[in-house]
């Protein structure tokens, strides 16, 4: 009788506090996934030393959900961008109800782009729009269309992936910093070289 009680009366804090799709894709960096996952009521766990791991562990019926932060070690791969996972376990029903409210949201109003291997996994990768861009990218996303006119570059869409493993549920999102992804910083550099050997013309010619 006491556990019961004690579900009711957390149970307003977990169905308020959950995980959307709007509040992972503003996760831009280390520092914001802290915040979030802090906020939305997760324990912080010790992972690997590159990797920051949380968990809000289920109470009741409610399965408990994790989040994983892995950064880029600075090695050899200069593309490796920063990216996180989310992890959540199946309730005693066979589902995640958490889980299966992103990932509706996402079949609904996101563009299906490949399956491909994430991690030795398969993975079901969409195409999704911000609703509310970042500044940052705002910014970034007329700074290429002013520079590169005629490409298609579209910062203001990000990827989200989705798989299962048995009785867990996964979330992937990849570069996660995009206004500095590895993408981004290249077209950048590109763009800054363009820009100098025009310089380098002009003056070559006067």
């Amino acid at each position: 009788m006491k556990k019961l009680l004690l579900f009711l009366l957390l149970l307003p804090l977990f169905l308020f506090s959950q995980l959307t799709l709007e509040t992972i894709s503003n996760i831009n960096d280390a520092q914001s996934f802290k915040r979030t996952m802090i906020e939305n009521g997760f324990e912080r766990f010790e992972v690997t030393e590159n990797d920051i791991g949380y968990v809000k562990k289920g109470v009741g019926e409610l399965s408990s959900t994790y989040g994983f932060y892995v950064t880029n070690d600075g090695g050899s791969d200069v593309l490796t961008d920063d990216n996180m996972s989310f992890f959540y376990n199946d309730d005693d029903n066979g589902e995640n109800k958490s889980y299966n409210l992103i990932y509706d949201q996402v079949k609904s109003e996101c563009e299906f782009v490949e399956v491909s291997d994430f991690a030795s996994y398969e993975v079901a990768w969409y195409k999704c729009i911000y609703v509310k861009p970042p500044i940052e990218l705002l910014e970034l996303q007329a700074y290429f269309k002013k520079e590169l006119p005629n490409s298609s570059i579209n910062v203001l869409s990000y990827r989200i992936g989705f798989n299962k493993l048995e009785s867990v549920n996964y979330i992937h999102m990849l570069s996660v910093n995009k206004a500095n992804s590895s993408t981004v910083n290249m077209l950048k550099r590109v763009i800054d070289m363009e820009k100098s050997k025009k310089l380098d013309s002009i003056n070559l010619n006067n």
